[in-house]
């Protein structure tokens, strides 16, 4: 073969050659951005109802942020089964709890109630309307410090309240513990209007 046709024939394969590895070494280049997409999708999580995020892993902790329902968290990883608490960090640095996060995209559970405990006073009478009346047909009941309680939920995911007589009043669902009573709705006093101070806690 004649020289110039060799050298020829030598860069084209050398050509050949660097476009060829080019295309290798850009692939893994290329899938990255993929694949880091695939990783925040598996991360991301709804909120199925509206929930405070806590500065740590425990609701007596101050909440940073309340989220809507349906709003989108990103987690740290995927907490071990079990776990009640997930670590984000969008839309801000936390904790929220497991029990109130669903599938990124899928369609939003129907709560109807939500847990609450009495964290003071001691004792708390359960009226039938939010009223400060003592009579038989108001009082229903009565809930003791530490114990749990279901209070109802609007379609939006916040509490069912309302204000009289002084106090803000929250409505629980009276058919279950501790009060095991006929369906209907049952009224009991969280804080007097204006004060920062609750009666109920999230029960953890």
């Amino acid at each position: 073969m004649p020289k110039g046709n060799s050298n020829k024939s030598t860069g084209a394969l050398a050509a050949i050659a660097i476009v060829a590895s080019g295309f290798v070494i850009s692939g893994p280049a290329q899938a990255e951005p993929v694949q880091q997409t695939i990783a925040q999708a598996s991360l991301c999580r709804a909120a199925n109802r509206s929930t405070p995020v806590f500065e740590a892993d425990s609701t007596i902790s101050s909440a940073l942020l309340l989220l809507r329902p349906n709003q989108q968290v990103t987690l740290t990883d995927i907490p071990p089964a079990g776990s009640q608490f997930a670590r984000i960090t969008v839309p801000v640095s936390g904790y929220v709890q497991t029990a109130v996060l669903k599938a990124c995209g899928g369609p939003p559970p129907p709560p109807q109630t939500a847990c609450r405990y009495l964290k003071q006073p001691p004792l708390v009478k359960v009226r039938r309307e939010p009223r400060i009346v003592d009579s038989p047909s108001n009082v229903i009941g009565q809930v003791y410090q530490g114990e749990r309680v279901s209070v109802l939920l609007n379609p939006d995911g916040s509490v069912k309240s309302a204000q009289a007589d002084g106090f803000n009043w929250v409505a629980i669902d009276p058919t279950r513990a501790p009060l095991f009573l006929p369906p209907g709705t049952a009224w009991l006093f969280n804080s007097v209007v204006g004060s920062s101070e609750s009666n109920l806690g999230y029960c953890y």
